[in-house]
């Protein structure tokens, strides 16, 4: 998807797509306390 945009200039695409690897767990961390301890990377 990202290669049909006009951001592909900008990376390198690898791969003959058809394996994708899904969505990034941004949730923040947590302690065992349930505090956060780290931001989201989205």
């Amino acid at each position: 998807m990202l290669g049909e945009t006009r951001f592909a200039k900008h990376f390198k695409i690898e791969g003959d797509r058809s394996v994708h690897f899904g969505l990034f767990a941004c949730a923040p961390a947590m302690d065992e306390q349930g505090d956060c301890v780290g931001g989201g990377c989205c």
